[in-house]
């Protein structure tokens, strides 16, 4: 282009849509509620489900942020997204939907090796295609939250996350999903099989009593026997 000649350029229309404004606000008010640990991932994946009608990953209730780490509200949003809370899903579907919260893969590695989900911290990498069941997951990751020193926490969150009513975390939990996962973390955690079976014959009774739902406090009596070794 020689220097007397100038670039012609086009003028372009750009419709705006009425609804742009809403859904800004609305984008606003769900970051500022969800705090997630990554802000670009989390926006991606909020317009991508927007997009494709598709939940939002959106805490259901305001929590205070943990930096990069796990909270209930998070593993919650996750679930969410895999769309059940029962079966399998396998780890290319699970890397994702942690991957999209900004949460790091290092830290899904670490909550799947530690309830020996999977082998070596390359499977999640190098078999994608490996299914894990989705309860032991929410165990796992509730380890991860609470710490392995504490079973009680754990399981309190357990009975969070797969309550019968969704809509009220202390409503209660089936007794058959909660003797499951509580079993499973006690044989993580190496705990005695006559604890965990004195635990299970407590809580048992107190679910019965109850239509077969165990309500978290019944885990915090004075009355209930330990569910581990104390320290």
């Amino acid at each position: 282009m020689s220097s007397g000649e100038r670039a012609q350029y086009q003028t372009q229309r750009v419709t705006v849509p009425t609804e742009l404004p809403i859904i800004l606000k609305q984008y606003t008010k769900n970051l500022l509620k969800t705090q997630p640990p990554n802000y670009v991932s989390w926006s991606a994946a909020y317009f991508t489900c927007l997009s494709e009608g598709r939940p939002l990953p959106v805490k259901s209730r305001l929590e205070a942020a943990d930096g990069q780490n796990l909270t209930i509200g998070l593993l919650e949003i996750i679930i969410d997204q895999i769309g059940k809370t029962s079966g399998q899903v396998n780890l290319a579907v699970l890397d994702r939907r942690w991957s999209e919260l900004g949460l790091l893969e290092i830290d899904l590695a670490d909550t799947l090796l530690r309830a020996k989900l999977i082998e070596d911290i390359k499977d999640i990498q190098e078999d994608p295609a490996m299914l894990v069941d989705i309860q032991h997951f929410i165990a796992a990751a509730a380890l991860q939250i609470s710490g392995k020193s504490d079973v009680v926490g754990c399981m309190d969150i357990v009975c969070q996350v797969l309550a019968a009513d969704a809509s009220d975390r202390y409503h209660g939990t089936r007794f058959d999903i909660f003797a499951k996962l509580y079993k499973f973390l006690a044989n993580v955690l190496d705990v005695p099989t006559e604890i965990q079976e004195k635990a299970c014959r407590y809580l048992g009774a107190k679910a019965e009593a109850n239509m077969g739902l165990l309500l978290p406090g019944a885990m915090f009596a004075e009355t209930c026997p330990k569910l581990q070794e104390e320290n």
